[in-house]
């Protein structure tokens, strides 16, 4: 390389790689507690993710026992039970079907029940619907016998602690209490039922504790990592390394620390003179449920990269000054003697001749010394050809100074005639804002008539709907009346006939049945309108798969799949942080109408769901091919109860909650389109 710009470039090339991981190492080395952190924070997350999974099932549980707790307070009678000593028996009929529904609605476990407390009647009366065979069916179990209250142990403590504290119970994992045809661990969360001091007995839910340790036993972090779930004590329940004596011990120290009682943290601990970590996060149960992670795998991509950038350094450093040395006894000599030439040039002596055998080696310097000798031979001509173009500049200047005065007059002109209609268009503006105004103060009364429009439709709608079970309600009562009134007065006569006694308890009977089933169809219709805030409701957000995500839904969903095709067009890898409970309720709601009304007279068809991620927006279409709807149901679409009847299982309450949830949970927008004969399509963005 006998070119002293090659040599340079080299060397600054050189120069350049090794700067650039000398300080890449020394940005490492600075921003170490920020890789540290990072790393933490990604293990914090896995955590989070485990932890939000497992509270969403716990939440089903806690919800489950809470609503039947409730329900129980609010239908027992006092006054009945003290006065009727069967009552009980036909409390425990009324509440059983809604009981074994609560079951059927509870994820994965299916359990539900009510153990009253057998002072009450010294009998017992329970009702425990449950799928403790796994086989896909809910059943009642038997009735446990007095017996079972008479032995305490620790697996009857979701009975027993409430019945003390009065307060809702957690329980550690317990074998069944009743021969199943395989051995059952549950987890439960039951409620004390009161009223008025008195102690009714407890409600709750089971969940599958085989399943929590089975999904903590697959969790797999790193090559040695693994997953533990710990009690609210801090006693281990799940843990796949039991040996493991440091993290024992460590356990026991973390008891009494206030670390320990966060939501979630990272805590340290050594094994074998290595560190570990202890990255955790409680559960809805107050459990904990933790990663046990090696520093070493942690950090080994960082640890391997330092060393590596260290060893390529030094060997750069050595480069450099090797090739420095080079070039500098390659360039210094030639330069030294060419200076020496053009100091005399300089000084005036144009008629030295530079000697060009010394530069032969170095192909700039001898480049450089034959323009020298040009450059004092172009000299003089150069200054001649100076003189003669300053001239020929100066009348150019002054043309050109001719030409700006002239072009500077237009422009006074053309800013004379611009500020005429500027003042024109300021007037149009003013106008306008005027006419903007108007039409804005227009735009409110419309949408105040609207509203008006509205909620006197929608009040119509419920008067109607509760006054036909009212109506019903009145009718039946006023014939019983008479009912009771022809039976008094043949009793008072002695002609009162069995048959006819018969009869009227029969028709008491049948009334009552259907005075129960009306007063259920208006508890369902105040269920309904209730769902109509339902974008009010706490929110619980969750890491999911989207595409399974919908797939678990479409199963969730009964239609005959043999007439319905639903098509998921969904990358499989978009995941999100979002509250998946309304985001599943948008689905469901949408896809329902479509089976429902777009083929309700049609032979079957077609539903696709396109959905696509653009950074914090998620892009969804649901269309269908099925009958369409006219232009007027369109634009009414998302008003309540504009189709159905509120008393059938679609009300027109449905499409409304949707575009509460997009519109007030998610931030979105919504629009339908559709033709009759052609379908129907909704559009929404939802921002995420």
């Amino acid at each position: 390389m006998n070119s002293i710009r090659g040599k340079i470039l080299f060397l600054i090339l050189i120069s350049i790689v090794s700067i650039s991981i000398i300080i890449g190492l020394i940005f490492m080395l600075l921003t170490q507690s920020a890789y540290d952190k990072d790393a933490f924070d990604t293990y914090t997350q896995a955590v989070s993710k485990y932890s939000a999974y497992l509270n969403l099932e716990l939440a089903d549980v806690d919800e489950t026992g809470y609503a039947i707790k409730i329900m129980v307070e609010s239908l027992f009678d006092t006054s009945a039970y003290l006065t009727d000593p069967d009552y009980l028996d036909e409390f425990e009929i009324i509440i059983s079907s809604s009981i074994m529904r609560f079951a059927k609605e509870t994820s994965d476990t299916r359990s539900a029940y009510m153990f009253f407390a057998p002072e009450l009647d010294d009998e017992t009366h329970d009702v425990w619907y449950s799928d403790s065979n796994d086989n896909g069916y809910v059943v009642r179990q038997p009735e446990v016998p007095l017996s079972f209250y008479k032995d305490r142990t620790p697996s009857k403590n979701w009975y027993f602690v409430p019945e003390e504290t009065k307060e809702p119970f957690w329980s550690l994992p317990f074998s069944g209490n009743i021969d199943f045809k395989h051995e059952v661990l549950y987890l439960s969360r039951t409620y004390p039922v009161v009223i008025d001091d008195l102690f009714l007995g407890v409600a709750g839910s089971d969940y599958y504790f085989e399943k929590m340790a089975e999904e903590i036993h697959n969790i797999e972090e790193l090559e040695s990592g693994y997953a533990v779930l710990l009690d609210s004590k801090g006693e281990f329940i799940v843990t796949p390394n039991s040996n493991d004596s440091a993290l024992n011990d460590r356990i026991k120290d973390w008891k009494h620390e206030l670390s320990f009682n966060s939501d979630q943290g990272v805590l340290e601990f050594f094994s074998e003179n290595k560190k570990n970590y202890f990255i955790y996060s409680k559960l809805r149960n107050d459990w904990t449920i933790a990663l046990v992670l090696k520093e070493e795998e942690i950090f080994k991509w960082y640890y391997d990269l330092r060393s590596s950038l260290i060893v390529i350094t030094l060997i750069s450093i050595s480069m450099i000054g090797l090739i420095a040395l080079e070039i500098g006894r390659f360039v210094t000599k030639p330069i030294v003697n060419l200076s020496k030439q053009v100091n005399i040039i300089g000084n005036g002596d144009y008629n030295h001749m530079i000697v060009t055998k010394e530069f032969d080696k170095a192909r700039e310097t001898l480049f450089l010394a034959e323009n020298v000798e040009n450059v004092r031979i172009l000299q003089n001509y150069s200054f001649e050809k100076i003189s003669r173009q300053n001239k020929d500049l100066e009348l150019e200047v002054q043309e050109r100074t001719d030409s700006l005065r002239k072009n500077n007059e237009k422009l006074e002109y053309t800013l004379f005639i611009n500020e005429k209609k500027n003042q024109t268009l300021r007037t149009l503006n003013k106008e306008l804002e005027e006419a903007i105004s108007n039409m804005r103060v227009t735009q409110k009364q419309l949408l105040e008539t609207e509203k008006m429009a509205s909620l006197s439709f929608i009040v119509t709608r419920m008067a109607h709907e509760f006054n036909t079970p009212i109506g019903s309600f009145l009718t039946m009562l006023t014939y019983l009346e008479s009912q009771k009134k022809n039976i008094k007065e043949n009793l008072e006569t002695d002609k009162l006939r069995n048959e006819e006694l018969t009869t009227f308890l029969k028709t008491f009977d049948e009334s009552y049945d259907l005075i129960i089933k009306n007063l259920d169809q208006i508890n369902n219709l105040v269920d309904r309108f209730k769902a109509l805030d339902n974008y009010n409701q706490v929110s619980i957000h969750a890491q999911i798969k989207l595409k399974e995500f919908l797939e678990i839904i479409l199963k969730s969903i009964s239609y005959d799949k043999n007439k319905v095709t639903i098509l998921i067009n969904c990358s499989e890898t978009i995941e999100l942080m979002i509250d998946a409970g309304k985001l599943s309720q948008i689905f469901i709601h949408l896809i329902e109408n479509s089976i429902v009304h777009g083929f309700g007279n049609l032979n079957g068809g077609r539903i696709e769901v396109d959905i696509k991620k653009n950074g914090n927006n998620l892009f969804v279409t649901i269309r269908d091919n099925g009958c369409g709807m006219s232009e007027e149901r369109v634009r009414q679409i998302f008003v309540p109860f504009y189709s159905g009847e509120l008393s059938s299982k679609f009300s027109g309450l449905g499409l409304n909650i949707v575009y509460n949830l997009v519109t007030k949970v998610f931030n979105g927008q919504i629009i339908c389109k559709s033709r009759v004969d052609e379908g129907t399509s909704f559009e929404m963005i939802l921002t995420i």
